[in-house]
């Protein structure tokens, strides 16, 4: 009883920005200290004394803060201009994202860059590098997931499953923006032995 009152709660109206906004931070969160453990574990075990990076971890969870924000009120806009569960309003609001998603990971490249303290220019160059991956799983994964979630799913539930099925996909997106960070590691333990 107590459980689903807070649930209530937490996506009425009043608390479902502050509630897609924990979402959004804890998932990025959450698959950034996964990736780390990946890092540590399999990629890198021959490296000793290699700590977890709280700053990176506090990048993501930046980015993730600002994704669960802008993506509670995206949302609310595409519901606006694109009501219904309709096939056609649902190929729109899919084309609409498939549009603006290389703007928004832009931004990500740039807010978690300048975060850990990267200089512009190689943020911009790590996001030219990285883009085409990230933008075709985006399209052959998110594409299919967002049509489900706009067919099925309430408005006030949207952000709710997406941060929940990005945290596989989060953990992915914080492998590619830290890829040349293992590119400097390994040159170092090549240059060691």
């Amino acid at each position: 009883m107590a459980l689903s009152r807070l649930v209530s709660k937490a996506f009425s109206p009043k608390y479902l920005w502050l509630t897609n906004s924990t979402f959004g931070t804890g998932a990025l969160l959450f698959a950034d200290f996964c990736q780390q453990n990946i890092e540590h574990y399999s990629l890198f075990n021959t490296l000793s004394g290699r700590k977890h990076d709280y700053r990176r971890s506090a990048s993501m969870a930046v980015c993730g803060l600002t994704f669960g924000a802008t993506g509670h009120i995206w949302y609310k806009i595409l519901d606006k201009y694109f009501p219904g569960r309709a096939k056609g309003t649902i190929i729109k609001k899919l084309l609409v994202e498939l549009c603006l998603s290389p703007a928004f990971f832009l931004e990500s490249f740039i807010v978690i860059g300048l975060l850990e303290g990267k200089k512009f220019k190689q943020t911009l160059i790590n996001f030219k590098d990285n883009f085409p991956l990230i933008f075709a799983v985006d399209c052959f994964i998110w594409i299919p997931l967002q049509a489900i979630n706009f067919y099925f799913l309430p408005p006030q539930f949207r952000f709710l499953y997406v941060s929940s099925i990005t945290l596989v996909y989060d953990i992915f997106f914080s492998f590619v923006l830290h890829r040349d960070d293992y590119k400097v590691v390994k040159e170092k333990l090549q240059k060691s032995e």
